[in-house]
């Protein structure tokens, strides 16, 4: 918590020290886009968060591979001498295929969601992969959305409602979310 609120500082400033009518937030993981969620919320100018993304599975020997879970099997295969050095640089290369954040449904995902049912995020901007055309679609439409509230400013504090408080709570618990120590 403590750099995610020095990152929120930094880009509070950043956003404050520029002559921005509006801003784009780009960030991904689970401590940019809650630091970047609560810069825009202090600095309250009219703001667009854009997340980078989950990157793709990978595959190895025929077996569909990603991140997290199966990163921890296959080092615990590796220290217990199931699997060599040669295998697991391999399956790295795997793990971690493309750009992007997690490819799980974790903390990074969950906070992408939360960025879009409060409001500050193009509605369908949370779920495609980094890298797709979808992600490449849902960026420009982010600037564009960007340039029109620059236009007609519509800031946080008038986006970050009780309700839409309340209706990001429900989506966090429609999709089993749960805080971690390092959320709360």
């Amino acid at each position: 918590m403590f750099y995610r609120n020095l990152l929120a500082m930094e880009t509070e400033e950043m956003i404050r020290a520029q002559p921005m009518d509006a801003v784009v937030l780009l960030g991904g993981c689970d401590k940019t886009v809650p630091a970047q969620l609560m810069a825009a919320a202090s600095a309250n100018v009219p703001a667009v968060v854009c997340v980078t993304g989950a990157m793709r599975t990978g595959t190895w020997r025929g077996e569909r591979v990603g991140a997290c879970t199966d990163c921890r099997r296959y080092y615990a295969g590796f220290r217990e001498g199931r699997i060599g050095e040669e295998e697991l640089r391999q399956v790295q290369q795997q793990l971690c295929s493309t750009p992007g954040t997690c490819m799980v449904m974790g903390s990074a995902s969950t906070i992408a969601c939360v960025a879009e049912t409060v409001g500050l995020m193009l509605p369908g901007g949370a779920s495609p992969t980094s890298g797709s055309a979808d992600r490449l679609r849902n960026a420009v439409a982010t600037g564009r959305r960007a340039a029109l509230l620059a236009r007609e400013p519509i800031t946080p504090d008038r986006i970050l409602t009780r309700e839409a408080f309340e209706n990001a709570l429900s989506v966090l618990i429609a999709l089993g979310a749960r805080p971690t120590r390092s959320s709360i």
